[in-house]
């Protein structure tokens, strides 16, 4: 709020329009750094820990795909990939592949690597999803099964 009033933001239909949103996030923000210290360390631990992974999972990719590339190439060719999903493009569709194609030729690497890169990248990801909604799936039957039994106990201890 002071830096939108300070630089006199405000002013602007788009923040005008959209103010009260910009105080909500602002409200969370605050919430958010208000927890506990080991919360917070918790999550920055998490999302540091996210990031080792995929850094990780991309160098493996490149290096299956017989390249050799240090850990600033893996962070830029990451980089790109995670800037692509930002482009706002017509459903999106070929922004990872055409971006992936030109970080890798500005690496130094032929076109059709960054296009396997960014198909490898889309099926682990695929793989992943698929996993996660497994597991979702699996404690969604235990929890429906536990209330299932639960009812039909309450309901037989009824009579």
């Amino acid at each position: 709020r002071i830096i939108m009033e300070g630089l006199r933001l405000d002013k602007l239909k788009f923040v005008k329009r959209n103010k009260d949103k910009i105080f909500d996030t602002e409200k969370e923000v605050v919430l958010y750094f208000k927890m506990p210290k080991k919360i917070i360390l918790k999550t920055l631990g998490l999302a540091v820990l996210e990031v080792s992974f995929l850094a990780l999972a991309c160098w493996l990719i490149i290096v299956f795909m017989g390249k050799t590339v240090g850990f600033q190439k893996v962070l830029a060719i990451k980089s790109v990939a995670d800037l692509s999903s930002v482009i706002p493009l017509p459903a999106g569709l070929g922004s990872l592949e055409i971006s992936q194609a030109y970080a890798f030729k500005v690496l130094g690497f032929d076109l059709a690597s960054g296009v396997a890169f960014s198909l490898i990248l889309r099926g682990l990801s695929l793989i992943i999803a698929t996993i996660g909604l497994l597991i979702l799936g699996w404690m969604q039957m235990k929890f429906f099964a536990k209330n299932i039994i639960n009812f039909f106990s309450r309901f037989a201890s009824q009579k």
